[in-house]
Formats: structure tokens, C-alpha cells, sequence
């Protein structure tokens, strides 16, 4: 899992208290052809990468489960 540090950020102020950035590349099938999604989560928890992705994939699991899916880009 690639960790990259990134530069200061612009407003700063307006993030006070986050303190990590998570992006996470999904890849799977649809219609033989291979679909990327990349989603980002901010967060003020200062944990291991590790438990991230597992909060972050039991959060997809629960959102699967569903009968139905919602979808929500901005």
C-alpha cells in the first residue's frame, strides 16, 4: 500500500484537526471490461493504515449487504 506525504495544504485553517487522507483504488469487471473507481476519506483518527482499510471496507460490506445500493458522486 503506497503512503505519500503531501505538501502543505492550501486553507489549512479550514482542516484543522484532520489529520489523514485516504485514497483507495477499487478495480472490477463490469461487461468484460475493467472499471477503476478512486474514492478519497479524510479523517482526524491518527491509526494505522491498516485498520483504515479494514473500517473502510467493513463500511462497503454493510453498503453491499443491502438489497439495493445507493450511489451518492459529488
Amino acid at each position: 500500500m503506497p503512503i505519500t506525504q503531501v505538501p502543505d495544504l492550501p486553507h489549512r485553517s479550514k482542516w484543522k484537526g484532520k489529520t489523514c487522507v485516504v485514497m483507495v483504488k477499487r478495480f472490477g469487471q463490469l461487461w468484460n471490461k475493467t472499471t477503476t473507481e478512486v474514492c478519497f476519506y479524510i479523517t482526524s483518527d491518527r491509526v494505522d493504515a491498516t485498520i483504515l482499510a479494514r473500517a473502510i471496507r467493513s463500511h462497503w460490506g454493510i453498503e453491499h449487504s443491502r438489497p439495493w445500493v445507493e450511489r451518492c458522486h459529488i
